[in-house]
């Protein structure tokens, strides 16, 4: 998706692969996205350690409008 939406967005994100293998919090979200929102698509976005620009400039670039819903969620242990 960051490539369709051009140069704005494409560099900042990176594929899964290149993200800690590890990571579950999309696994702990996602049945509760599938109950509540039955017809969606997804963008999963990992973020370590990154300023508030550093995050709202892409998220601008993929941002869809009113239909477009971002679900921020944090264990805050690491």
């Amino acid at each position: 998706m960051a490539q369709e939406r051009g140069p704005a967005v494409a560099g900042t994100f990176y594929p899964r692969d290149a993200a800690p293998a590890r990571e579950h919090c999309l696994e702990v979200q996602l049945p509760f996205l599938q109950i509540m929102l039955a017809d969606f698509r997804i963008v999963p976005l990992l973020v370590g350690e990154a300023t508030p620009k550093e995050i709202a400039e892409p998220l601008e670039a993929l941002w869809g409008g009113e239909e477009t819903l971002v679900v921020i969620s944090s264990d805050l242990c690491r």
